[in-house]
């Protein structure tokens, strides 16, 4: 569970106490929140903030749970699977809506004596009304979008 606190609904009024956040945060997520494999700097808790130094800062506040199941076949192949959701703590902030999206995501992990490791990862992003209004950023039409999200990911690491 991740849980950033928001700012109050009136911006520009000397008081913030949205939570400064790293985006680092141990979530299993793969959209929503960091990609642990591969972190492609553009996940949706990153893209509804604000850019604050070396942070980051989202004035709706965020409320994330995610749970991630995995086992291990064989020695070498140990599936898993993720699902997330995430919804916002001040709507006011997100153009009156609370519902950020809902995440599921499929993991089929490779290993060879620990020193391959090779992951395919599918999943989708459901978004929903705030997730559309603080992420879609070309018009006013356009930010009450939600059109699923889908991705592909295929990653090899060498440990040695």
């Amino acid at each position: 569970l991740l849980a950033l606190s928001p700012d109050d609904r009136y911006d520009g009024n000397g008081t913030n106490g949205a939570f400064l956040y790293s985006a680092k945060p141990k979530s299993a997520t793969v959209m929503l929140t960091e990609d642990e494999t591969r972190d492609w700097y553009d996940n949706y808790d990153e893209r509804m903030s604000m850019y604050s130094g070396a942070f980051f800062m989202n004035r709706a506040g965020l409320v994330l749970g995610d749970v991630k199941a995995s086992w291990a076949v064989t020695d070498f192949f140990r599936p898993g699977v993720i699902v997330g959701a995430a919804a916002v703590l001040e709507p006011d902030n997100a153009l009156g809506n609370r519902f950020v999206g809902v995440e599921a995501d499929v993991d089929l992990e490779f290993t060879y004596k620990k020193l391959l490791e090779v992951h395919l990862v599918g999943g989708a992003l459901v978004p929903g009304q705030a997730g559309g209004a603080l992420v879609n950023r070309i018009g006013p039409f356009d930010r009450i979008q939600t059109d699923p999200i889908y991705m592909a990911e295929v990653s090899l690491a060498l440990n040695y």
